[in-house]
């Protein structure tokens, strides 16, 4: 409600540049859905996706009280059926693996989603990658096939390209864009977009955003303009969020 009041407040020219999410619930809780669409109720027209839901997330898994947050629960269930009939992206965090682990660990749990959720859209932050994965694994060398058969597979599927995908993932150690990442964004130039992940605090998110400029550059200009902008504005609401049970169609 705090998003909700602060975005109403602003001019309708403001509001243009602003895409709320709704965000705030717990993911273990089989109320949640039932929370969202109360907030749908409330505010008509005005939340255009679910998310960043936090499940698999790090050191914050085992700060949550009760069972472990996980992607592929009777509650997310619930919100994913609900996501698909109001037209709303969901912006799912979940972990692909352990800080120990070098394989995908946990990618069951993102991937049921996918297949049982043909009717969801699914934006993966940051390809189920993060900040403390790396600071113990430097480079997941089972992320780019996963991430490759994952996109074949599921057209529900989309990718946000936060900075912890920047390095060692897009760029390689001397700056570089990595061959074999914009290959995969041109085999699939709807399917990418940039985030920032900033938390908290605004002031670097233009030098966040613009630390993005090389791989861009190395990208045909089509596509880099598709994944800078286009492709997070194309998995939007084409209307207003709906009440009933009308099935996702696009």
């Amino acid at each position: 409600m705090i998003v909700a009041d602060a975005v109403q407040k602003l001019t309708s020219e403001q509001r243009q540049h602003f895409h709320p999410f709704l965000s705030g619930f717990n993911p273990n809780d089989k109320n949640s859905a039932a929370h969202i669409q109360r907030l749908l109720y409330l505010y008509p027209g005005l939340w255009q996706g679910i998310g960043e839901v936090f499940t698999r997330h790090d050191d914050l898994t085992a700060l949550t009280a009760g069972d472990t947050p996980r992607a592929n629960n009777e509650a997310m269930t619930r919100i994913y059926h609900l996501a698909a009939e109001n037209d709303l992206p969901v912006m799912l965090h979940s972990n692909i693996t352990s800080k120990r682990e070098k394989n995908p660990l946990y990618l069951k749990e993102v991937e049921e989603p996918l297949r049982n959720h043909p009717h969801t859209w699914f934006i993966w932050a940051h390809a189920g990658t993060s900040a403390e994965i790396h600071r113990h694994q430097t480079h997941l060398k089972f992320l780019l096939p996963t991430v490759s058969r994952l996109l074949e597979a599921y057209p529900n599927l989309f990718i946000d390209l936060s900075w912890s995908m920047l390095t060692p993932y897009l760029l390689d150690e001397q700056g570089k864009p990595r061959a074999e990442w914009l290959a995969l964004v041109e085999k699939y130039p709807e399917r990418f977009m940039l985030g920032s992940d900033v938390v908290g605090r605004f002031n670097k998110l233009g030098k966040e955003m613009h630390s993005f400029t090389p791989f861009l550059d190395a990208l045909p200009e089509a596509v880099a303009r598709k994944v800078a902008r286009d492709n997070f504005l194309a998995i939007l609401p084409r209307t207003a969020p709906k009440s009933g049970k009308t099935p996702l169609n696009r």
